[in-house]
């Protein structure tokens, strides 16, 4: 049998994407360097990297690179696309790729970078050099982790490298009054080569007068990724009223200055302006009638909002065909409404989407999407029972045969289905009788039912019968029934 293997990723040295080390050594498998961050060229293009097994079992040993990324917070991913502009995978070969080593012995793998590909091209080259570390095991079933760890691997190429960037947002927040407020400046890398800002943030009064300077710890930012950069500040004695926080960044002798005005609304407490859509129902409607939107918007700050907005609906080809105002509405800090809209002459038939863009503040706009479809005619899904009878049977054992009928008063087919319960005078359950499902078309009237055999005294009973149909319909109706004794 082949092998089964319990995949255990773990990249190491992820956080050497902020600092450095010489060498990995976790699960088995000893890495140097830990990291890379080089110059390639025609002349110096291949990089030799050390693997040991630290351990006492030989192991077998594979590498392999895949392309990288990262997360807003600046964590380092792997990406599984190989398609990407920066991506090493493709340009990267390793020799060997795949052998053997026992407990402490090492080997030199060469990572060889084709450096003709990307001829005259500039910039970086991304990715994670990958070793996995899988045990020896003799034939037969088994299950065994296996471990990896990778090294980030950042490549700059001979040609012009670009180094360009925007700050394209800056927040603030703070979880109470009296706590830290953490600034939070969002740099979008717009070059080809990594770039690493780094700077501070000035808080200035209504009088533009400087009251603070933090500093900005900074990070490294991969070409077309985005990055929060954060400065932590605790004010001692912060009033009431407007204040600024002027961003100022640098990297490679260029600088970006940001700024964003916020309200203090207790001594200690800035102003949180912070809405979403939490929801925005799908809609169904009948060609050419009005149809309502509900969108459900959330303030998660600690001050009232005034959303409102618009929505705009597109056709099956992407053409705006409709624009529906949405009303505004105060919410109220931390609670959510339900904010509502109406396009009165309705739509053709045919499949929509709905984009809904809700702006609750000078800065604050929350978007949701939604599907809409517009059908013929409005579906109606209704029924009656029209008769439920049992005739009076004799007491001891006795044989029960309802006559349930039951009309389809709506216009589209139903599957129909259900329960009749024999009850005595008491109200206690003697008997079920299982209605089985059946198909029953518009207009149509059908008999349904079952049986039922038991030992029944005399007495008077009553059958209740609930049927259910549609998407969740019910309807139940009560008949009486007697049970006679012996007349001898």
């Amino acid at each position: 049998m082949k092998f089964k293997y319990l995949l255990v990723y773990t990249i190491a040295s992820i956080v050497l994407f902020w600092g450095g080390q010489s060498e990995i050594n976790a699960f088995g498998i000893s890495i140097t360097p830990a990291s890379i961050d080089r110059g390639v060229s025609e002349d110096d293009h291949i990089i030799p990297i050390t693997i040991k097994n630290p351990g006492d079992e030989t192991l077998e040993y594979f590498v392999y690179a895949t392309s990288l990324g990262q997360k807003l917070d600046g964590e380092a991913i792997t990406l599984d696309s190989v398609d990407t502009p920066f991506s090493l995978v493709g340009l990267i070969k390793f020799n060997p790729t795949k052998f053997k080593l026992a407990g402490g012995e090492s080997k030199i793998v060469e990572a060889d970078i084709d450096i003709q590909i990307p001829k005259n091209r500039g910039g970086g080259l991304y990715g994670i050099i990958y070793v996995e570390a899988r045990p020896l095991t003799p034939s037969g079933e088994h299950v065994a982790s296996v471990p990896r760890v990778g090294a980030i691997t950042l490549l700059t190429l001979p040609g012009e490298s670009i180094k360009e960037a925007k700050i394209t947002a800056l927040d603030l927040v703070q979880s109470k009054q009296g706590e830290e407020i953490h600034i939070l400046s969002t740099f979008h890398n717009t070059g080809n080569i990594y770039l690493r800002p780094e700077g501070y943030v000035v808080i200035r009064n209504q009088a533009g007068e400087s009251i603070a300077k933090v500093f900005i710890k900074p990070g490294k930012i991969l070409p077309t990724f985005s990055r929060q950069l954060r400065a932590r500040w605790k004010p001692e004695d912060l009033q009431v009223g407007v204040y600024t926080a002027e961003v100022n960044m640098t990297f490679e002798g260029k600088s970006l200055i940001a700024k964003k005005t916020f309200e203090v609304i207790n001594p200690n407490e800035i102003a949180i302006v912070k809405g979403e859509v939490a929801s925005f129902q799908e809609i169904k409607a009948v060609q050419h009638k009005p149809i309502p939107f509900k969108l459900l918007f959330s303030n998660m700050g600690n001050v009232n909002l005034p959303p409102g907005g618009e929505i705009k609906v597109k056709d099956s080809e992407d053409k705006i065909v409709e624009r529906v105002p949405i009303g505004k509405e105060t919410v109220i800090a931390r609670e959510s409404k339900e904010l509502k809209a109406i396009l009165a002459k309705g739509l053709p038939m045919g499949t929509y989407t709905a984009i809904a863009k809700v702006k609750y503040s000078d800065e604050g706009i929350a978007t949701a999407l939604t599907n809409i479809e517009v059908i013929e005619k409005e579906i109606i899904q209704a029924g009656e029972i029209v008769e439920l009878s049992i005739p009076k049977a004799q007491a001891g054992e006795v044989f029960i045969l309802p006559q349930l009928l039951f009309k389809n008063t709506g216009n589209v087919t139903l599957q129909v289905e259900g329960i009749i319960e024999l009850e005595n005078s008491q109200g206690v359950t003697v008997g079920q009788i299982t209605v089985e499902r059946k198909t029953i078309e518009p207009d149509m009237i059908k008999r349904l039912g079952g049986d039922w055999r038991g030992e029944l005294p005399p007495g008077l009973y009553q059958a209740v019968a609930t049927l259910i149909f549609g998407d969740g319909k019910m309807v139940t109706k009560t008949s009486s029934f007697l049970v006679i004794g012996d007349l001898r």
